[in-house]
């Protein structure tokens, strides 16, 4: 992928091999909405890809550097294992979790679900 074709990452080369990331959602507070995810998951190949990159510095741009997830995001994610198995896997997240043989019913079901997801 090319720099250009990120939507919500701005990319500014400054001298001796320094290249500045500006996440670019300022009007809410560079909260990561579901294509920042994927972006801010990808960008770091691409980087290690640029031989002209030495050093990254990553900022936001507008009064806050991030937000966190975007609430919008979250809500559909909290209601899906399929949704929260790719966040993950574009995370590169390799999980390990230990549940409690206390643990039954419903809640048991959705952790299968969301590590069958995963997988």
């Amino acid at each position: 992928m090319k720099y250009e074709e990120y939507q919500h990452l701005l990319f500014e080369r400054r001298d001796d091999g320094i290249l500045l990331v500006t996440i670019n959602r300022p009007d809410v507070l560079n909260a990561t909405n579901n294509r920042l995810h994927w972006e801010l998951s990808r960008v770091w190949k691409d980087i290690d890809e640029d031989a002209e990159t030495r050093v990254v510095v990553i900022t936001g741009k507008g009064r806050a550097f991030s937000a966190g997830g975007d609430l919008e995001m979250i809500e559909r994610m909290a209601g899906s294992a399929a949704n929260i198995g790719q966040a993950w896997r574009e995370a590169g997240v390799t999980t390990l979790v230990l549940v409690p043989s206390s643990v039954a019913g419903n809640q048991m079901k959705a952790i299968e679900e969301t590590f069958a997801a995963f997988a």
